[in-house]
């Protein structure tokens, strides 16, 4: 049985939790859970024996039906748990959304997402990471919902030739949505492929998807893959650059100096007081279900 036939045994209107073992394997699926499918946790045997890897591909970069294939969709209303499993990208030169969550109050745990470009797709709602690996080149960690990810690994790879890097692109369109993305006490680095590289392809913290881009990268240790800059603008123009809110707090590592970022209205380097709105227990409510799910978390910020 596969994880897709695992969810066609959903039962309608079922109200307790459905548990999914997905045992170590390559499952070639396309998976989706959709939003009649509440309270859903689906765990696996580690990142590096569970696999779910997504087999559509398009070249050249037009999405076809109106969107890239991916490997993952959740769209469900509430209560996703997914545990110990890796989903992955094999194609360099494709664009593809490798995990879309439009879910409510989904939680990820010791997952390993692997792509290029637009791997990890926050689209709805809000979402929380913790102990995952999260790898790509453009924008690979982008979305419109609200997603806070936590002592995780995130790793610049290496890109085409004359390609850059961006971790993020938020595509928060206006300053009164509660949306946006927050790094917090995670890794920032190179794969093995890029790290003789690293000081000439030039990899950013991200880049302003949207006029009221929100993110900020906290309490984290970043290696000198990103560029002193730190960010960087969408296509060469302004935009979003002065409405955005693009902030820095208290991280560590030889690509920590904020002395050397981008000069924008946008752009901030954050206290304490500040940088608390955006921890677990504010920005995500995390206190109301994060411990509901059984997830390591903290909610505050991770040296108070």
């Amino acid at each position: 049985m596969g994880v897709v036939e695992a969810l066609c045994s959903y039962l309608k209107n079922y109200r307790g939790r459905y548990i999914i073992y997905v045992k170590a394997g390559i499952y070639h699926e396309i998976v989706l859970v959709d939003k009649t499918m509440t309270n859903v946790f689906m765990y696996g045997d580690g990142p590096a024996r569970t696999v779910v890897t997504g087999r559509e591909c398009f070249f050249p970069r037009k999405p076809r039906h109106g969107r890239p294939p991916l490997s993952l969709l959740l769209e469900m209303d509430s209560w996703l748990r997914i545990w110990h499993s890796r989903t992955q990208l094999v194609h360099k030169d494709t664009k593809q959304w490798h995990l879309r969550v439009q879910s409510d109050m989904s939680a990820f745990l010791n997952c390993r997402i692997s792509g290029y470009q637009d791997t990890l797709y926050y689209q709805r709602y809000t979402q929380f990471y913790r102990d995952c690996e999260i790898s790509g080149t453009i924008d690979f960690i982008f979305g419109t919902g609200t997603a806070l990810i936590q002592n995780s690994k995130i790793i610049e790879r290496k890109p085409l030739p004359n390609q850059f890097n961006t971790v993020t692109a938020d595509g928060t369109e206006f300053p009164n949505l509660a949306t946006g993305l927050v790094i917090q006490n995670c890794e920032i680095i190179p794969e093995p492929q890029l790290f003789p590289q690293r000081l000439t392809v030039k990899s950013y913290l991200g880049r302003p998807w949207k006029q009221s881009s929100t993110t900020v990268v906290m309490e984290s240790c970043i290696s000198d893959v990103i560029q002193p800059v730190g960010w960087t603008p969408w296509d060469n123009t302004n935009f979003g650059l002065d409405r955005s809110y693009l902030a820095d707090y208290n991280n560590r590592g030889p690509g920590a100096a904020t002395n050397g970022r981008v000069r924008w209205k946008g752009f901030r380097v954050i206290n304490a007081n500040e940088a608390a709105r955006f921890t677990a227990g504010t920005f995500i409510s995390g206190r109301l279900w994060l411990g509901g799910l059984g997830v390591p978390h903290y909610l505050g910020l991770n040296n108070h």
